[in-house]
């Protein structure tokens, strides 16, 4: 399959584990949520993945897609979740592509043309609309938002270095080897702070597909992705997943949208695709 697909499957498949995941982390606590996310995705891919080579565990690329996306990122978003209005971290997250570019941009490892510019500024103003409904939602700077903030970074610090990860060993031996580290370091400090209970059943079958949708299949198509395309390119597709989470919520929770959010989803989509179609022409 071509990239640009699979980064589009890879956003409707994190889209729906978004909203899947905020249901089921309302019955399991934040740290035992992550701890188990990464417990049952590592048995899962200890089966399935080919075992990475010794020297990974030494590898600068490693450690640094360990360190920002495997370990910061999540205890920056998931505190940053509880200390800021939904709606302002829905919108931080967006700006993924932008920082993922600017990142690039600083490590002399990327750029942007014009138009790739303008489609990605059209690709923000639309990602703010359908988000806020042009409700005006900075008054002033919350903790949580500069939290979320540190967490997006984390993210796209990741990028660069996952691209690499991604043509050797290639994606499942890293996140075999991330997941696992992760893994144990997320389960101990579980153990440690909070107490833990099993979970009902209803509340284990949507953590299962969180993780089969998320960090499973939607991560893996990630790096899949990063292997032919710019990293800030894969980031901005990967908006499209907030109009997944949408679809979903509205056919699955009843959560509707307003008229300029809609209108907003539009301007995402058309931006997506204009970046996809000049990503298309650059690799022909």
């Amino acid at each position: 399959m071509r990239p640009v697909p699979l980064a589009v499957l890879s956003s409707l498949l994190l889209g729906w584990s978004i909203v899947i995941g905020t249901v089921a982390a309302k019955a399991i606590p934040p740290l035992w949520m992550i701890a188990l996310v990464y417990l049952v995705s590592f048995l899962v891919l200890l089966v399935f993945a080919p075992r990475p080579p010794r020297s990974l565990m030494r590898e600068r690329a490693f450690l640094l897609v360990l360190l920002f996306r495997g370990i910061l990122s999540p205890i920056f978003f998931i505190t940053g979740f509880s200390l800021t209005l939904g709606i302002r971290a829905a919108f931080i997250v967006l700006l993924e592509p932008a920082l993922v570019l600017a990142v690039g941009v600083a490590l002399g490892k990327a750029a942007a043309s014009r138009k790739e510019a303008a489609l990605l500024l059209l690709l923000l103003g639309g990602s703010y609309l359908f988000v806020t409904g042009g409700a005006l939602v900075w008054s002033s700077l919350l903790l949580g938002d500069v939290l979320v903030l540190l967490g997006l970074l984390c993210t796209a610090l990741s990028y660069y270095p996952a691209a690499r990860l991604s043509q050797r060993p290639g994606p499942l031996p890293t996140m075999l080897a991330v997941n696992g580290v992760a893994a144990v370091l997320f389960l101990a400090g579980a153990l440690l702070a909070v107490p833990f209970a099993v979970p009902a059943g209803e509340t284990l079958l949507l953590l299962g597909l969180f993780i089969l949708f998320g960090p499973l299949l939607g991560i893996f198509l990630w790096y899949r992705s990063l292997r032919e395309l710019r990293p800030w390119i894969v980031a901005a597709l990967l908006t499209v997943q907030a109009l997944a989470s949408a679809l979903l919520a509205f056919f699955w929770l009843g959560q509707t949208l307003g008229l300029l959010q809609l209108g907003g989803g539009i301007i995402m989509l058309v931006a997506a695709a204009g970046i996809a179609r000049l990503q298309q022409r650059v690799a022909s």
